[in-house]
């Protein structure tokens, strides 16, 4: 039944990323949705390699040193093409501030990029500023009455967002517990926040495909009389 589950969790990570290659042709147009499709890739491909380590039986925890590094400046870089005025300096600012922190963790031995060490800093601190950047960009959404919310795809892939990293940091505060059953509790908990938040980005990839059918259809008053 685990197994089953964990498979279930891998599958819903090649869900957004194929679904995107429908809107490939938007990605000169959107550079928000080429860096979505690149975060997509990086998530599916990073929970195949995983499994497959896992099954061969190789330590794999420095994969996570990697993937966090990627995930913060795919997710930052998204972010900043949703905002505007003072936020986007605070974003790029965010950036380098977040890289140096990271190297100069390595650099001194805090975090070691070895087979069996995961990142207990640099990944709690990589979630933080996200969720303050994810949350500010929706609430900046949100305060515009003029926007649809449910129709416009930003919203989907932003309440995607604040769900897994809101929830990641809650269950990597348990990590360091010795007891097997909330580490297994964890697990599954974070297997079905994988899986929704998968679906809301596939959500927010079909609403963008939408989005682009509308605006290249022709005025009404153009069509032919019935």
């Amino acid at each position: 039944m685990a197994d089953l589950f964990i498979y279930i969790s891998i599958i819903s990570s090649l869900l957004p990323f194929l679904a995107s290659m429908f809107l490939i042709e938007a990605f000169e147009k959107r550079r928000d949705l080429a860096l979505l499709c690149l975060l997509f890739c990086l998530s599916a491909v990073s929970d195949v390699v995983l499994e497959v380590l896992f099954h061969m039986k190789i330590r794999s925890a420095w994969i996570s040193h990697v993937y966090t590094l990627m995930e913060f400046l795919l997710v930052l870089n998204v972010l900043l093409q949703w905002q505007k005025g003072r936020m986007t300096r605070y974003i790029r600012c965010a950036m380098p501030f977040y890289i140096l922190i990271y190297l100069g963790l390595i650099v001194f031995g805090i975090e070691k990029l070895e087979a069996g060490t995961f990142n207990y800093v640099s990944r709690p601190l990589a979630l933080t500023i996200m969720i303050i950047f994810v949350f500010h960009t929706l609430y900046a959404f949100w305060d515009d009455v003029r926007k649809n919310l449910v129709m416009d795809s930003r919203f989907w892939f932003l309440i995607a967002m604040a769900i897994y990293f809101s929830s990641s940091t809650i269950l990597f505060s348990f990590t360091y517990t010795k007891k097997q059953g909330l580490l297994f509790g964890i697990m599954y908990m974070h297997g079905f926040m994988n899986i929704l938040h998968n679906i809301l980005f596939t959500i927010g990839i079909f609403r963008a495909k939408e989005a682009m059918k509308e605006a290249f259809q022709p005025p009404l008053e153009t069509y032919p009389p019935k």
